[in-house]
């Protein structure tokens, strides 16, 4: 089973149509393969003129513009083992929030000298030697 959305689908395109020397998935070797795919409307999905050919390779697309879990409890076809089915999420991921911009390092300074504070430059240590392996 994939569960797949966003830019995931180009890994899911990549495994469904490696060969199998490259360590794909190989969907014609496993009793059942479906991939479940989201995106937010119909114009979103991406590879649509690859479908038929992950079907001939033995995947079955399931594409939605809901949720993957609604995708899944709606598919009256798929027959599924908890202790059989494995599961593989490919999903793209938020970029990262924007670190907090650094404080201003006079409005850190500030209190600690007037607390009695002096700065002074850390000691450097020598890095050690590099061995070789």
């Amino acid at each position: 089973m994939l569960l797949v959305e966003g830019e995931g689908i180009a890994a899911a395109r990549a495994l469904l149509e490696s060969p199998p020397e490259a360590c794909g998935l190989n969907p014609g070797f496993r009793r059942a393969v479906r991939m479940f795919y989201r995106a937010p409307n119909d114009a979103a999905f991406c590879y649509k003129e690859r479908w038929g050919l992950w079907r001939e390779l033995g995947c079955a697309v399931v594409p939605t513009t809901r949720s993957l879990q609604d995708a899944f409890d709606g598919d009256d076809e798929f027959a599924y083992d908890p202790e059989t089915t494995g599961a593989l999420v490919l999903s793209a991921c938020a970029p990262p929030a924007a670190p907090a911009p650094p404080a201003p390092l006079l409005a850190v300074a500030a209190p600690l000298q007037a607390a009695g504070a002096t700065c002074r430059p850390a000691a450097r240590r020598a890095a050690p030697p590099l061995r070789p392996r």
